[in-house]
């Protein structure tokens, strides 16, 4: 029996596949790039991957119900149906390798001199767990966690409103070429859930209503984060802001004390979701190109191979170095070519049948 999920769950994956991990770096990197109008990057990118992602979604529900998978083979044929497949499960594996090494990076900031294996073992094992379960369990979850992280954050934007100092957000002068380059990092969170959302398509129970509540989602995720970003401009500054590692939780330790707990945990919480999403998402997607009956024996080498990957690239600089400019190449490289080709894919293919 195929497992079933509502529009409403798909409103919290999507918030669990860009909130739960974009909250405490993203403020940094886009003043670090744009500087006051870092905020406006935010908006752009929303805007433009929500506009792909619209349609992306609708040519593809109109096609069929299927995976990606089983709709490559369809609409480009078994060779190069073939030859794309692995092109988007490496999508899904760099998203799963950067965001595991955020995580272990975030641990390591707030319980320094701790031994980083551990926690690598747990965050593999838990999300190992949780793709295990299976995808209804993995919503119900993203549906608990993100109204407590929503919640979360709303506390602190309440607490610490008496702080804001809108001169800082001054002067505000558009400049495109740094909005567009603020919105290069900020696309390789807002593009993660089309290629989530075309593996899960025979999962879902109303097409029409998934459509809307990812688009509901992604403006809602906007909304949250261009508030987080002004929040923490008008507060630090933009000098402080582009050099703390974490701004919004150094925003939290402002409010309450003990608050940074919260989000420590919700943080990790987050973390382990998502990892346990990328878990049951790629094994998912090689058990049906290479026809395995069951994605439960893949979980396993999937979770040692990323485990090992990250446990290599924490230790090098050089990965560290990478990491600011995998966005920009993997976005290009990667993310976009794959969403046009499928776009265009779709498209053609419903105008010739």
């Amino acid at each position: 029996m195929i497992e079933r999920i509502g529009s409403i769950q798909v409103f919290f994956l999507n918030l669990s596949l860009i909130l739960s991990t974009i909250i405490l770096l993203i403020a940094r990197e886009v003043v670090e790039v744009a500087g006051q109008v870092g905020w406006v990057s935010i908006i752009f990118s929303g805007l433009v991957i929500g506009f792909l992602q619209y349609f992306l979604l609708s040519f593809s529900f109109e096609f069929s119900e299927r995976s990606i998978i089983n709709d490559s083979k369809m609409i480009f044929g078994n060779f190069l149906g073939n030859m794309i497949i692995p092109y988007y499960i490496l999508a899904l594996f760099i998203i799963l390798y950067f965001m595991m090494y955020e995580a272990i990076d975030f641990i390591g900031y707030v319980m320094p001199g701790g031994h980083n294996l551990r926690y690598w073992i747990a965050v593999a094992l838990l999300a190992d767990y949780l793709a295990y379960k299976g995808i209804e369990t993995i919503c119900r979850l993203c549906t608990l966690i993100m109204i407590v992280v929503v919640l979360s954050i709303c506390i602190i934007f309440i607490l610490n409103y008496t702080r804001l100092d809108f001169k800082e957000l001054s002067p505000f002068i558009i400049d495109f070429k740094k909005i567009i380059k603020g919105s290069v990092f900020v696309s390789t969170w807002f593009i993660q859930p089309s290629f989530i959302l075309l593996l899960f398509k025979p999962f879902f129970k109303n097409s029409k209503k998934i459509i809307q509540n990812s688009i509901l989602a992604n403006l809602f995720i906007q909304i949250i984060v261009v508030v987080l970003v002004i929040f923490t401009i008008a507060i630090f500054g933009i000098r402080l802001t582009s050099t703390l590692n974490f701004p919004f939780y150094n925003l939290s330790r402002l409010s309450i004390l003990g608050l940074e707990v919260v989000i420590f945990i919700n943080w990790i919480g987050g973390s382990v979701l998502k990892v346990g999403i990328y878990y049951f998402a790629i094994a998912k997607a090689i058990s049906e190109w290479f026809g395995l009956k069951n994605y439960k024996i893949l979980l396993i080498p999937i979770s040692i191979m990323n485990t090992c990957l990250v446990l290599f690239g924490i230790n090098t600089s050089l990965v560290r170095i990478l990491f600011k400019i995998n966005a920009a190449i993997s976005l290009m490289y990667v993310y976009i070519p794959l969403m046009i080709l499928f776009t265009f894919g779709y498209l053609l293919k419903n105008n010739f049948n």
